[in-house]
Formats: structure tokens, sequence, C-alpha cells
């Protein structure tokens, strides 16, 4: 069986080709189940900021961390979000948030970096 990360990246292949259809029903259905409801609501949130429906997006990935919080990428996204709003403050949370969850994020790491904050990261994981 694939993982909610799999499908995620399955129906994002799918919209990058412009079956966007297909990639929003295969993750709809993938919310009705219970164990892949997070990843999918973040695979949603990622199609519907390709799409620039912001809001839309920002709700998908709040969800995602309603329903998992420890989803470093729905944090990561809800930062960059924060920052196309100009809310540097906020970003800077939800960033800080990201490598709470996950150290080695390092998408999270270096836009934290950008805010003024250095992150504890472990060289090691930097490098990877």
């Amino acid at each position: 069986m694939k993982t909610g990360r799999n499908t995620v990246i399955e129906a994002l292949d799918m919209a990058r080709i412009g079956d966007v259809g297909s990639a929003s029903r295969l993750l709809h259905k993938m919310r009705r189940q219970p164990d892949l409801e997070a990843d999918a609501c973040y695979g949603l949130g990622l199609l519907e900021l390709c799409r620039n429906k912001i809001n839309d997006s920002e709700a998908y990935f709040c969800r995602a961390i309603q329903l998992d919080h420890t989803h470093a990428d729905a944090y990561y996204q809800l930062a960059k979000i924060a920052d196309s709003r100009g809310d540097p403050v906020t970003a800077t949370l939800y960033l800080k948030s990201a490598l709470a969850q996950k150290p080695g994020h390092v998408m999270a790491a270096e836009a934290l970096a950008e805010h003024g904050v250095v992150a504890d990261v472990p060289t090691e994981t930097m490098k990877s």
C-alpha cells in the first residue's frame, strides 16, 4: 500500500501534467482514510496554491496540522503564506514550528535565517 506522502506526490505529478481534476479526486478519496487525511489535506493545500487560491490553501494546511500536529511541511507552507501577506512574525512562528517537528527541514531553516533567526540545527543535518 502506498503511503500518504507517496500518494500526494502521485497526485501532484498528475496536476503537473495538467490532470488537476484527477489529482483532486485522488486526494479527496484519500481524505476518507483517517490515517492519510493529514497528508491529503496537505496535498490539497498545494493544489490550491497552484490555483492561486491562497485562503483555501491556508485552510487545508491548517487542517493538516489539526490532524497531525507534527506535519512540518504544512507549517512551512503556512509560513510562506504569512510571508506573502507581509506578516514576518507569524511566518517566523510557523518556521520555528516546522523545525521543532523536523529539525532537518532545510528549507525552513533557510527561511528562518532570512528572517534573521538562526536555527539551532546540527550541521550534519544541514549538509544532507
